[in-house]
């Protein structure tokens, strides 16, 4: 896959909007117990906050490339680690290795590898690796909410299908027969919460690229649309 930072944070940013246009679909379909909500608003930070690092301003494109090659060869170790829990080798369509992407960031484009003192890999060109919850509570903290992990960890909760979550997806009740069964319940702080949370992880990363490719008219009217959608999570 031939990708550069743009392609590559348009890429995400579209793998977002499809998990938020599953969560619209949700709200109207009727009675449910919100966590599959918050699962696709997981998916939605994660996505998001892998573009709000790659746009970050001022950082010079060769640091965005690296920061590129940091995410792209993060994600082919999690292949090669699912392929090996599969006992299944890799073919081509799979996804690309981390030799494949030794090769052309490294190799092709003269990118530098940074090494632990004991040659791990960690990063390249001062660009450290992360994993998703620093990532995704550096974006929270960045765009305004908690800057601590907390709301991330609650709504992975909800993927994780914890005991802990599911008491307050749902609620035992007692039929006219006596007969007892789960219902599903969307607490309203907790629904609030995860669609703020969409919004917000929709619009930040958005605002960023418009900044950053030049297209002011487009930021305006984006971040105009942010006093309105808060009012109506609010009311």
């Amino acid at each position: 896959m031939a990708l550069d930072v743009v392609a590559a944070a348009a890429l995400l940013t579209d793998a977002g909007l499809d998990s938020a246009n599953v969560v619209r679909t949700l709200l109207v379909s009727g009675a449910s117990s919100g966590l599959a909500i918050e699962t696709l608003v997981r998916s939605v930070l994660e996505s998001a906050a892998q573009v709000w690092w790659l746009l970050e301003p001022g950082i010079g494109g060769r640091a965005r490339m690296a920061r590129l090659y940091v995410l792209r060869r993060q994600s082919a170790c999690a292949l090669q680690g699912t392929a090996a829990k599969l006992q299944v080798q890799l073919g081509s369509g799979y996804g690309q290795t981390v030799d494949d992407m030794v090769a052309l960031y490294e190799r092709e484009l003269g990118l530098r590898p940074d090494h632990s003192h004991k040659g791990v890999w960690v990063g390249c060109e001062g660009q450290r690796k992360t994993g998703y919850t620093d990532r995704v509570a550096r974006f929270m903290g960045d765009i305004g909410h908690a800057e601590d992990k907390g709301p991330y960890a609650f709504i992975c909760g909800a993927s994780h299908m914890e005991f802990w979550r599911l008491s307050y997806g749902y609620e035992e009740i007692e039929n006219p027969d006596g007969s007892r069964e789960w219902m599903p319940r969307t607490p309203r702080d907790f629904l609030r919460l995860a669609l703020s949370v969409t919004t917000d992880a929709l619009v930040y990363p958005a605002a960023r690229a418009f900044d950053l490719l030049g297209r002011q008219a487009a930021l305006r009217e984006l971040v105009g649309l942010l006093p309105g959608a808060r009012r109506a999570l609010t009311d």
